[in-house]
């Protein structure tokens, strides 16, 4: 399906995050948005009919250790990935598709940008990696063939929201 693993790890994530989102009553407006500048990964509107753009930055690991709430100071952290070029891009690229999409734009709440960080784990192998069986459901995706698993414990999700620079 990818040609790359690093871009199955950031696909997986990508739906784990719009899952996550959904779960906590966004309305998904778009994924994998492109514009001059990069590509949005996830676009939503929240209850409160704010208008939030959600970058996503997922890390795979066979450490079972540095998947845990607390991490060591000096472990590499998905949060680590989000440089302040690519912020820059990322606020150009919300810019841009807000100005396009006025009526998506709340006139009292505005937009945002959230950062979703995820570490999902590599099975022993190396191989696929294990992500919510619902998310193989949505996808039409048989869970025996992909690797997948049920426990959302097995990775760590984090929403750090309206991020600033």
């Amino acid at each position: 399906m990818f040609s790359a693993k690093h871009l199955q790890v950031g696909a997986s994530g990508e739906n784990i995050a719009k899952e996550f989102l959904k779960k906590k009553g966004f309305r998904i407006i778009t994924q994998n948005y492109k514009t001059r500048w990069g590509e949005i990964d996830v676009i939503a509107i929240r209850k409160d009919k704010t208008l939030v753009f959600v970058e996503v930055k997922t890390l795979a690991s066979y450490n079972k250790e540095i998947r845990q709430e607390n991490f060591a100071e000096d472990s590499l952290k998905p949060e680590d990935n989000l440089t302040h070029s690519k912020l820059l891009k990322l606020k150009k690229s919300c810019e841009y598709f807000a100005n396009r999409n006025p009526n998506l734009v709340n006139d009292q709440r505005g937009w945002q940008i959230d950062l979703i960080t995820l570490i999902i784990p590599k099975n022993e192998t190396g191989e696929l990696l294990p992500v919510p069986l619902e998310i193989a459901r949505a996808r039409s995706v048989s869970p025996s063939l992909m690797g997948l698993t049920n426990n959302e414990e097995d990775f760590v999700i984090k929403h750090y929201e309206n991020i600033h620079f």
